[in-house]
């Protein structure tokens, strides 16, 4: 390619050498001493458009001129006559960048200068565009330096039609923005001016207008209220006034406020007004949010095991009387509003023969979220008492009383006392209150009584307790299961040995299942409500064993180890209402409280509750007997020593002990004391005075008022009521 190139030169130059050696010839011929030489011509033209610098022409390949503006040149080197030449441009113009093409540019010299050669530069145009982004309305326009109009339509990559040269500049902008919905847009990297290529770097970025959504709370009264704008952006709100949600919404989008949780305590409902609807280039403050406190029923629902308490009449907060037909619930007719107190109290207690005692067991609080439910446990008045006197006559005896419903009064029962075996020292009623048994201390058995009307005790039979043959052997204590399938009897001699012995129970006679070895000197014994627990105090142990019943009345240890109790524990009752027992401990004034597994039966002091608790007077306060109320809100501890009796409430979920005024005068050396099945009426055996104290009990506060006494047999040791 290159000697093609080449090849014209060449031949010019051959042509050029030999004309000349011609010419010399000629001369030499001629004798002359003077050279003529050949004519010479210029190869020129013009050049238009020029703007950029550094435009580089040629001519024949190898004569260069540096064009630096629009006019005439002309080359350096002038050629012969019938020379060829060929103009090209060796370098293009740039800043700006320009595209130079020649027209005329090549012939043959023919005897005049060339000055035809035409130049014509133009300036490169390039692309302008770049990308959109956000986009989702509809009418977006572009424009470049103020035209070149450019719909779009989505987002992506954009381009203008037209283009611009270089160095010329170049301006983005918004002619038109887009709406449905509303939208923002804006420019960066918009303006600038062309080089030497395209500008593809423009960015649109779209964003829709927001428009803040809120409104107005009015009648909060209760927390945690949260609203939500559209299922999200939640706004807890914590008191009436204006509000307004966090994030705003799109112009054009929708928007619905609705209440995601209601306020509780107070509970209250609370509605929305003027709640939803569309962005409409304006911010919404009109949202109305109006709450109400919320309004409750309260049902006393009537429990009965004995007989149908027709005649009662409730109340609540002291009025709207309520008449009770019958067991069931029964629902006051005026509502509670949350955060307002309720007190169900029992207004008139049933008309019914024999005489019944209805206790509201949760009647007072503070209504909450939801309706309430109260407890009315209605039990009749206990009918018959029962108390070991255990130096009575010779061996000892039974004394039977009757109670009188209206007052507890006591009545003795004809032929009473009834004689027993020696020295009883506990005694027990089976579920039915058909038969009564009797722990003979110094005869180590047990009495059989059947109860008949009045009072009156007709003997059945001993039944011997003792595993340690008749030398120094003792029963102390007996309980029934509360189903009346099985007795229990506590039983040890001088040797600090102990038992529990176990018995069947059929039409009220007692079979020996097994004995079972407790502690020392198992002085007292109660069983849970279940009937799956015997908890047996030993006195000379200070602790207390645990046994499981099993299903022929055997009993099973719960624990290797007895648990510790005070000192000299001759004292336990068990709740009726919730798993706990509560243990007197003579020796040191005290009372341990237990929680215990209702499954397992094991035991668990309730230390961070305060037990042990101080009873009476203190450490030489001698407590005794224990009983627990039958609705489970109180405890009663008799004080030997300081010849008093104290009240205790229970706290329902802990089990904590909190004492109800000031210990009780009673007789001298109380050693026992039981509450009627109504809860209604409290009795002291006591043991020094030969005589029973009879009380009345405050259905909400569980404290004793004395009601008088009567006289018992010698050492009333022990109580059981029917």
């Amino acid at each position: 390619m290159l000697l093609i190139r080449q090849l014209p030169t060449m031949v010019r130059n051959v042509a050029a050498i030999a004309s000349m050696t011609l010419a010399a010839a000629l001369l030499n011929a001629c004798g002359g001493d003077s050279v003529q030489q050949a004519s010479r011509y210029s190869i020129g033209g013009t050049v238009n458009g020029l703007l950029g610098k550094g435009l580089v022409l040629q001519d024949n390949g190898v004569d260069n001129l540096t064009v630096p503006a629009s006019g005439v040149f002309t080359f350096p080197t002038p050629l012969s006559n019938g020379s060829s030449y060929a103009v090209t441009v060796a370098t293009q113009p740039s800043n700006p960048t320009q595209e130079c093409v020649i027209t005329a540019g090549t012939g043959s010299v023919s005897g005049d200068n060339v000055t035809n050669v035409l130049v014509t530069c133009a300036t490169e145009g390039f692309a302008v565009g770049g990308t959109v982004n956000g986009l989702s309305g509809s009418g977006l326009v572009l424009q470049d330096n103020g035209g070149s109009d450019l719909p779009i339509t989505s987002d992506g990559a954009f381009t203008f039609t037209n283009t611009v040269g270089s160095s010329l500049t170049y301006k983005v902008t918004i002619k038109t923005q887009p709406s449905n919905p509303t939208q923002t847009c804006s420019v960066a990297n918009g303006s600038g001016t062309i080089g030497n290529s395209n500008v593809l770097s423009v960015a649109v970025n779209c964003v829709n207008q927001t428009y803040f959504v809120g409104g107005n709370v009015s009648g909060l009264a209760g927390t945690g209220l949260v609203l939500q704008d559209n299922g999200g952006d939640d706004l807890a709100i914590s008191a009436s006034g204006p509000f307004t949600f966090a994030t705003a919404v799109n112009n054009g989008s929708a928007y619905a406020v609705t209440v995601k949780t209601q306020p509780s305590n107070l509970s209250q409902t609370c509605t929305v007004a003027n709640g939803s609807g569309t962005i409409n280039s304006a911010a919404i403050s009109n949202v109305s949010v109006t709450c109400t406190t919320n309004a409750y029923s309260i049902t006393a629902t009537v429990v009965d095991a004995t007989a149908n308490p027709g005649g009662a009449v409730l109340q609540n907060n002291g009025a709207g009387n309520l008449n009770v037909t019958g067991t069931g619930s029964f629902t006051f007719a005026q509502q509670v509003a949350s955060g307002q107190a309720y007190k169900v109290t029992v207004l008139t207690q049933p008309n019914l023969n024999p005489a019944q005692y209805c206790v509201p067991l949760n009647g007072t609080g503070t209504v909450a979220g939801s309706n309430v439910t109260v407890t009315v446990s209605c039990s009749n008045v206990g009918k018959y008492l029962f108390v070991a006197n255990t130096y009575d006559a010779s061996n000892g005896d039974v004394s039977g009383f009757t109670i009188n419903a209206s007052t507890g009064g006591l009545t003795a029962a004809t032929g009473s006392p009834f004689a027993a075996d020696g020295n009883p020292a506990g005694v027990a009623l089976d579920p039915t209150g058909q038969y009564l048994y009797v722990a003979n201390l110094t005869t180590a058995d047990i009495t059989e009584f059947t109860v008949g009307a009045g009072a009156v005790l007709t003997f059945v039979a001993n039944y011997d307790t003792s595993v340690f043959g008749t030398t120094n052997a003792k029963t102390f204590s007996v309980a029934v299961d509360p189903l009346g399938g099985f007795a229990f009897a506590g039983s040890g001699n001088s040797l600090a040995n102990g038992v529990v012995d176990a018995f069947s129970v059929t039409a009220g006679a007692l079979t020996e299942v097994s004995p079972t070895t407790s502690g020392n000197n198992p002085l007292a014994l109660a069983l849970d409500p279940s009937g799956k627990f015997v908890f047996a105090t030993n006195k000379y142990d200070n602790d207390m064993r645990v046994f499981s019943i099993g299903n022929t009345g055997a009993l099973t240890s719960v624990s290797t180890q007895p648990y510790a109790t005070g000192n000299n524990p001759v004292g336990v009752a068990v709740d009726p209402a919730a798993a706990y027992v509560y243990v007197a401990n003579n020796g040191d004034g005290t009372v341990s409280a237990f929680g215990y597994d209702t499954g397992t039966g094991a035991l668990n002091e309730l230390t961070s509750q305060g037990s042990p608790y101080v009873v009476g007077s203190g450490a030489t306060s001698g407590p005794t007997g224990a009983t627990v109320d039958p609705t489970g809100r109180f405890l009663y501890v008799t004080n030997y020593t300081d010849g008093t009796v104290q009240a205790f409430s229970i706290a329902s979920l802990t089990g904590k002990l909190t004492a109800v005024g000031s210990p009780v005068t009673t007789g001298a050396g109380p050693s026992d004391v039981k509450v009627d099945p109504s809860g209604h009426f409290a009795y002291v055996a006591n043991f020094l005075s030969n005589t029973l104290s009879i009380y009345t009990i405050d259905a909400s506060t569980g404290a004793l008022t004395a009601a008088g006494s009567v006289p018992a047999g010698n050492a009333s040791a022990a109580l059981a009521i029917d």
